[in-house]
């Protein structure tokens, strides 16, 4: 769901969500806590929006926009269907959006706005990603296959998969224009391809 926090002075506010707990607590104006299924993970802006996902025992959380967390928990409580809401002191919160069973879908793109990198999440552990590559004068030259790709309980799925590829960039040693062949776990969730799981565009030398 989505939410957007105001924090003032001493307050608090706790959400329980599905098997997961999240905490943000104000105990004075300087500092704002996140604390997850009781565990400490960081200080957050006191004023902001928040968009929280759960699967299973995996969570991830956004705060305006930048992915915060991304794992899952060791929890105990089996309750796919529960949710609360408990404000203590000085909260405003409002903006409250509840979405079941959403498609989440989660695009990375550079400093032109181009896309980089696409993840479709399917189960707690398991993402589909692609990934276009672009050559040395900004153009899309190659678009890896969408891959299945599944993640240990302690690693991050929806993050931006830097590992793989990882010889995506021209300027690089060894990079797949040289190679012909792609390096990272791209490869290891694609075996049959043996590198080369990906299409190409070739652009024709400028005649003029």
């Amino acid at each position: 769901f989505h939410v957007l926090l105001d924090l003032k002075s001493d307050a608090k506010i706790e959400i329980k969500c599905h098997q997961h707990s999240i905490i943000v607590e104000c105990l004075n104006s300087d500092k704002t806590n996140l604390i997850v299924n009781h565990k400490s993970i960081c200080s957050v802006p006191s004023c902001g929006e928040y968009l929280i996902v759960t699967e299973g025992n995996r969570l991830w959380l956004w705060i305006n926009g930048q992915l915060q967390i991304d794992q899952a928990f060791e929890v105990h409580v089996n309750n796919s269907n529960y949710l609360s809401l408990n404000l203590t002191g000085n909260v405003s919160l409002n903006q409250l959006f509840l979405f079941s069973k959403a498609a989440i879908d989660v695009v990375y793109k550079n400093i032109l706005d181009e896309e980089l990198q696409t993840i479709q999440l399917e189960s707690s552990r398991s993402a589909i990603v692609s990934q276009t590559l672009y050559d040395d004068l900004g153009r899309q030259a190659i678009v890896i296959k969408p891959t299945q790709i599944i993640v240990d309980d302690d690693k991050p799925l929806l993050a931006f998969q830097n590992d793989f590829i990882q010889n995506g960039f021209i300027h690089q040693n060894n990079n797949v224009w040289q190679t012909g062949k792609l390096i990272g776990t791209v490869n290891k969730f694609n075996p049959k391809d043996e590198g080369y799981c990906y299409s190409e565009v070739r652009y024709a030398d400028n005649p003029l």
